[in-house]
């Protein structure tokens, strides 16, 4: 539990002074309802540079909301499209936002599953995908994320879902977790 508490603090003392992490926050917010997740690339490299002072570059934030609003009100500067798993992909000329319905997850939505955040933190192909930051409750959400992150290991942490993300990126489990593994400074454990 200590663990999962610094992860936490270390996190908010990361990100919230982030200026575009913040921007980015404040337009998810007003464009949907409900609970807001921080899932992705922003989460777990902020993560790595707290626990092992490496920074990793981070292109976007990754969101998963209860529920979208129909139509976005973006600021000046911002414009929006549909990315290819149908979400909205949200940007300006310097940030990059993906908001996800909880409802539109793409694994779930094949498998039938019922949308919810332990659902996708199971259905996540890789481990240092499951984790999320319940951003009402300021915590993390754990499904297994952590610890790849102390050991510094990417493996596989739902095979169907892999071999899925490998079809749909026409590539190989092996090479993706190659990839990853070798862009976060981490071992991957390969299948």
């Amino acid at each position: 539990m200590a663990e999962l508490e610094y992860f936490e603090k270390s996190f908010m003392e990361e990100a919230y002074p982030d200026e575009k992490f913040r921007e980015a926050l404040g337009i998810v917010s007003a464009n949907s309802r409900g609970r807001i997740w921080l899932i992705g690339g922003f989460l777990y490299k902020t993560l790595i540079k707290a626990r092992h002072g490496t920074d990793v570059p981070n292109k976007d934030f990754d969101f998963i909301v209860e529920r979208a609003r129909g139509k976005l009100d973006l600021p000046g500067g911002w414009t929006t499209r549909t990315n290819r798993f149908g979400n909205p992909e949200l940007s300006s000329k310097d940030n990059l936002v993906d908001l996800i319905p909880l409802d539109n997850l793409l694994y779930l939505r094949r498998k039938r599953m019922e949308p919810s955040i332990s659902n996708y933190l199971a259905s996540v192909n890789f481990s240092v995908f499951a984790l999320a930051f319940d951003m009402r409750e300021e915590r993390i959400i754990e499904g297994g994320g952590v610890s790849a992150l102390e050991e510094k290991v990417v493996r596989v942490h739902n095979l169907e879902a892999a071999k899925m993300s490998a079809e749909i990126y026409n590539t190989s489990i092996n090479e993706m977790l190659r990839i990853r593994a070798e862009e976060l400074g981490f071992t991957a454990e390969f299948i």
